[in-house]
């Protein structure tokens, strides 16, 4: 905010860079992304994630952080898809050991759940998710 710059177009900028450097380089990158164009609408970030991270994955080698389950969809003929289990705990929510495929589980809502969200919210997340009682 400091330098009146939204986070998306701060992502848009950084990514544009990345992939000038993709393009200009003669030798393997390696990128890393957490959570790309996360500053942006649902819609237009899973179709420019996935326009951008295909460009990238056939220049470079890039990993990538997302918790959109529709990129990963998109992606996992261009990608490899990991992901961490779940423990149960609130204190260390994740076992942190690399598991392959995608993660079929959701979890945010549960968390809300465990850290101790009145139950008023949590019951109507889960509502308007179309979720279980297993969220």
């Amino acid at each position: 905010m400091s330098e009146s710059t939204s986070l998306y177009m701060a992502e848009l900028l950084r990514l544009k860079e990345i992939l000038e450097a993709s393009f200009k380089s003669d030798s393997a990158s390696i990128f890393l992304i957490d959570e790309i164009y996360r500053g942006t609408n649902t819609v237009e970030r899973i179709a420019s994630s996935s326009a951008v991270l295909r460009q990238l994955s056939s220049q470079s080698v890039c990993l990538v952080t997302t918790h959109d389950v529709e990129l990963s969809e998109l992606l996992n003929d261009s990608y490899q898809l990991w992901h961490f289990a779940e423990t149960g705990d609130v204190e260390r929510p994740f076992d942190f050991k690399l598991k392959a495929g995608l993660n079929s589980e959701r979890n945010a809502i549960k968390l809300m759940e465990r850290v101790g969200y009145p139950a008023i919210i949590v019951d109507e997340a889960r509502a308007l998710a179309n979720v279980s009682g297993k969220a």
